[in-house]
Order: structure tokens, then C-alpha cells, then sequence
């Protein structure tokens, strides 16, 4: 599996998902689903931030607290602040990618408590391949539910299969 290749896949996949939540108006974007994390704005957000917070662990630097974290899905912003912060990160995420020399190459880190949260802090092991893969399944599993929502609100994203997406054609 080339993860340079599923990756660019997901940013085509993500840009249609992107081009259909355009259409919808501020109260569609927040309507709340019984899913998820309950909104587009929630779950694209939440999705978003994974990311950030993924290649963080992938690039080997700090991650900070939750709470200083840019933006939070409890308070999503609009979607004009979503997509090119996202599109941004796609940049970000794309250069950290290009830096990882070996994909299975241990990765340790202290994994931050929650809010509240008691007990000692944990040390977690992985490596970059895993991370990636955490990212990459993250981010079709939140946008199955995105995509669902989209349905709901007459908006619907159809076929955005890696192999419609990717396979060349003649």
C-alpha cells in the first residue's frame, strides 16, 4: 500500500464531500443527525483536527492540550474556516508524509488525558504506517457518516469509491 497514493485519494474524495456541504446554508451544516458527533460542521471538524493532531504524532512533535487545540467540534466553526484550513493542512500533511523515511520505524509518545480524566499518563507505541492508517480509516469512517447526513439534507455525494477515484481508464 502506498499511503502518498490513499492520501490523495482522500483529498479527492474529501473535495467532492466539500463541494456538496458548499451548497448547503449555515442551519444545514449544523442541523443536528442522531449520529456521530451530530452536525456536518461537528463531524467534518472533528475529522479535520484528527488529522492535525495525527501527523503531529507522525512528525514526532508535541501535541498540545486539547483545549489549546485550533479548532474543537463542540464549537465548530463555519464551513468558510473548515475547508481552507483544511486544504491547508492537506498541504502540511502532505510535506510531514514526504519526511517519513521508515514507515515502520517505532513512534513513542505520552498520551494526554482528557479533561477529568484520572490514572497515570500512558505511553503509546506505534508507528508511522500505523498512524497513517489511523488517519486514513478515521476519515472514511467519519465521512460515511458526513456523507449520510449529506443524503439527508438532499444534498447527496454518490461513488466516491478509491477505484472509480484513482484506477485509469481508457
Amino acid at each position: 500500500m502506498d499511503p502518498h497514493r490513499i492520501y490523495e485519494y482522500l483529498t479527492l474524495a474529501r473535495a467532492r464531500v466539500f463541494d456538496r456541504v458548499a451548497t448547503l446554508s449555515a442551519a444545514q451544516q449544523a442541523h443536528v443527525f442522531p449520529i456521530g458527533l451530530g452536525s456536518l460542521g461537528a463531524t467534518l471538524t472533528h475529522t479535520m483536527m484528527a488529522e492535525w493532531f495525527y501527523i503531529r504524532r507522525m512528525a514526532r512533535a508535541a501535541v498540545p492540550a486539547y483545549k489549546e487545540w485550533p479548532h474543537r467540534y463542540e464549537a465548530p466553526p463555519g464551513f468558510e474556516v473548515i475547508r481552507p484550513f483544511w486544504e491547508e493542512l492537506a498541504g502540511e500533511t502532505r510535506r510531514v508524509m514526504r519526511e517519513v523515511r521508515d514507515w515502520e520505524a517505532p513512534i513513542s509518545y505520552v498520551a494526554m488525558l482528557d479533561d477529568g480524566e484520572a490514572g497515570p499518563a500512558r505511553t503509546i507505541t506505534a508507528t508511522a504506517a500505523d498512524i497513517f492508517t489511523q488517519l486514513a480509516t478515521h476519515e472514511v469512517h467519519h465521512r460515511a457518516q458526513a456523507m449520510m447526513m449529506l443524503r439527508q439534507l438532499g444534498a447527496p455525494v454518490e461513488d466516491l469509491d478509491f477505484s472509480a477515484m484513482t484506477y485509469a481508464r481508457r
